[in-house]
């Protein structure tokens, strides 16, 4: 106990000495007498790397205020940060921050708020709204994480060492299909990826999370994610249930909007949890509708789907087979949350492995169990780089399953399934 309040107090003394000298170089900065600082100040590496501190240079940091003395910080930051490498040796992993533009389709309910932030959403139904947001990402981000990696800023909270919105603006349709189509037209191959969330969601949550999927796969071409009102409340699980089929018309119509306003070739749709529901009926229905979808929709990864297995099989796989060119599924005998659902529904659900996986062909079935340690062993989709350089394989590099690496065949007759290796 006196180590850990010695501990503690050094710490706290660091704290304030750090804060006293970094200050004045803050001021100088919102000030704009970038070129009066001292380039051999040893406090300048940490200076620079959290501009964001103070919110006038968080406005300078994002271009806002002071374009000119942002863009000198910025071109001299390879002469300036001359610190330990952050994160990772690629260049993309050491700057001082990035930002993701995402185009959004939500049926949420909105506000006006005073903030950066330009519109708000709740968690209550309502039509559905297009629009475009940014996503802030620290310069020390590590694959699957949506905070900073440094333990320093896990002790001294800032909203800029977490992933956050930076901007969020809603467009007209006509708008909005219009900048969508020209991101699409401007990738290389028109590629196009999609996510939708699961239960116990918020819209700011699922910005964050498909920014950083998306980031974290180096995905060429724009991503839109689809928020449904989910209550962002685990106590509230019925509730999301009747939202989520309540959303799926929206997300059909959608889909068939997305497909009939843009060029995209290479379309790659990942749900996660409660969020295959509307997914998986969604996509099946419209290709009904346009057969020729099935040539555009390059993969649909299905993440530890909470759907009923028996349900999926007889009423939702035979036609999703028929809707694109590849399906995978990613299920695990240790999702506390897959589980919990199962309880609650009495009967096994698509994304747990723990009694067996119900195999079908058509669809690759690969089995999660041990990647994510995690107390929910829920989020692997996105938090566990394992998961994640699967997904790059399948994405980026078209790779099938029997040519990627780090997974194991699982004999079953008449048809195999796959496992990472532990």
């Amino acid at each position: 106990m006196k180590a850990l309040y010695i501990y503690s107090l050094l710490i706290f003394c660091f704290n304030c000495t750090l804060a006293q000298k970094t200050v004045p170089v803050f001021n100088k900065l919102s000030k704009g007498s970038y070129d009066k600082l001292n380039i051999s100040d040893s406090l300048l590496v940490d200076s620079l790397a959290r501009l964001e501190r103070r919110n006038e240079i968080h406005e300078i940091y994002i271009g806002r205020h002071n374009t000119d003395l942002w863009n000198k910080v910025n071109s001299d930051k390879d002469k300036l940060i001359n610190g330990p490498q952050r994160a990772w040796q690629s260049e993309r992993f050491n700057k001082l921050f990035h930002t993701v533009n995402l185009n959004f389709v939500t049926d949420r309910n909105y506000k006006k708020v005073e903030s950066n932030l330009k519109i708000k959403f709740g968690s209550e139904r309502s039509t559905v709204s297009y629009g475009l947001c940014s996503v802030y990402i620290p310069g020390d981000h590590k694959i699957g994480e949506t905070v900073s990696s440094n333990f320093y800023n896990w002790i001294n909270y800032n909203i800029d060492d977490y992933m956050h919105l930076v901007e969020n603006t809603i467009l007209d349709k006509n708008n909005f299909y219009s900048q969508l189509s020209k991101r699409i037209n401007d990738s290389s191959n028109k590629n196009a990826l999609l996510f939708i969330h699961g239960y116990n969601v918020s819209f700011d949550q699922a910005a964050i999370r498909t920014a950083q999927i998306v980031f974290d796969l180096e995905f060429k071409g724009p991503a839109i994610f689809y928020s449904w009102p989910s209550q962002d409340n685990p106590f509230q699980y019925s509730t999301d249930e009747t939202n989520i089929e309540w959303t799926q018309k929206h997300l059909e119509d959608f889909l068939l909007d997305f497909f009939k306003n843009t060029t995209s070739r290479n379309v790659y749709i990942i749900a996660h949890s409660m969020g295959n529901r509307a997914m998986t009926k969604a996509i099946a229905n419209i290709s009904k509708l346009d057969p020729k979808i099935k040539e555009r929709v390059k993969e649909v990864i299905l993440a530890a789907p909470d759907i009923d297995e028996d349900t999926f099989r007889e009423g939702i796989a035979p036609s999703l087979i028929k809707s694109c060119k590849r399906i995978t599924i990613y299920g695990s005998a240790t999702d506390i949350a897959i589980r919990l659902s199962h309880f609650f529904h009495s009967y096994k659900r698509l994304g747990a492995t723990f009694n067996g996986a119900k195999l079908l062909p058509g669809i690759d079935y690969i089995d999660a169990t041990g990647v994510d340690t995690s107390f929910l062993g829920h989020s692997y989709i996105g938090t566990n780089r394992t998961v994640i350089a699967d997904i790059s394989e399948i994405i980026n590099n078209s790779s099938v399953i029997t040519k990627r690496f780090g997974l194991n065949k699982v004999a079953k007759k008449p048809i195999a399934y796959w496992k990472f290796r532990e």
